[in-house]
């Protein structure tokens, strides 16, 4: 089985490679260049311009309030054919003109925030928000770019289909908590075991897809053999702390162009891969 699974091996001997704590295991978006590693939590999504936003308004609204108390003033003087006080209406223009400035400065900051928020929202879009890593709708659009790429220049990749064992007992055990808390740990060791440009996505509750660019079967047999030797030395708990044993994965690989050359019977190709060798393993159990 390990011949039909994962990608050339990085030299990388650190220990730590997969090191998790309850809570950790957060990854970025790691094809876009993006430097976030967590998702923003409520009232994250605009920048501290938002302050100054706030108090632009709160001016503005008050210049306004007051320029119109003016104009009502004026008005009702003109009505009643009063004497109209010069000094009201310098003070109409002096309002007038300073909520034009913030009519122009509430404009400015709005601006503003809108670019600050865009790359997170668009961060948003394309993130699993338990774990951080890519989503299934991301990672698809990926699969798609790359079998036009690799097709147009004649190159070969692979997709790794991940399903962890054991994740059912945790739950059962532990709880849901300590069950994302898993989910978190495993999904940081995959992704720092896996090269820089090779991309993974949580596609399912505990199955992850993987992308490996200028990928062929040994390559990809040998990354597996990696992932699995980082994977099962990781050491798993759960959110109260207690060492989490029997933790480990089935995978499947499927290649282009050799097995497929559309997205959906690739993935198909490397989920039916996956549940074969986690029928086989459960043989031999």
């Amino acid at each position: 089985m390990e011949s039909r699974l994962l990608t050339k091996v990085e030299t990388d001997t650190r220990s730590d490679m997969c090191e998790t704590k309850p809570g950790e295991g957060d990854t970025s978006p790691q094809a876009t260049g993006s430097t976030s590693n967590e998702l923003p939590q409520d009232g994250q999504f605009l920048n501290p311009m938002d302050t100054i936003h706030s108090r632009v308004r709160a001016m503005f609204i008050l210049l306004t309030l007051l320029s119109v108390l003016i104009l009502i003033t004026l008005g009702v003087r003109i009505v009643s054919s009063e004497k109209i006080i010069y000094i009201d209406l310098g003070w109409m223009g002096l309002f007038g003109a300073a909520t034009i400035a913030l009519t122009f400065a509430e404009i400015g900051c709005l601006r503003y925030i809108q670019n600050g928020a865009r790359p997170r929202m668009e961060e948003l879009v394309m993130q699993d928000e338990l774990t951080g890593l890519f989503n299934r709708r991301y990672i698809y659009d990926r699969i798609d770019e790359e079998i036009s790429r690799s097709r147009r220049y004649q190159r070969p990749f692979a997709l790794i289909y991940f399903d962890l064992d054991g994740f059912k007992e945790v739950n059962d055990r532990w709880g849901h908590e300590s069950g994302d808390a898993l989910l978190r740990q495993a999904a940081k060791c995959l992704r720092n075991t896996m090269r820089r440009e090779d991309m993974l996505a949580r596609v399912g509750g505990d199955e992850f897809l993987g992308l490996l660019p200028d990928t062929g079967p040994s390559d990809a047999a040998n990354l597996v053999i990696r992932l699995h030797t980082h994977f099962t030395s990781q050491k798993f708990e759960s959110v109260s702390g207690e060492p989490i044993t029997g933790i480990s994965f089935s995978a499947g690989v499927s290649y282009f162009p050799e097995e497929g050359d559309i997205r959906e019977r690739l993935v198909a190709i490397a989920d039916k891969n996956m549940y074969s060798h986690k029928a086989a393993k459960a043989d031999d159990q």
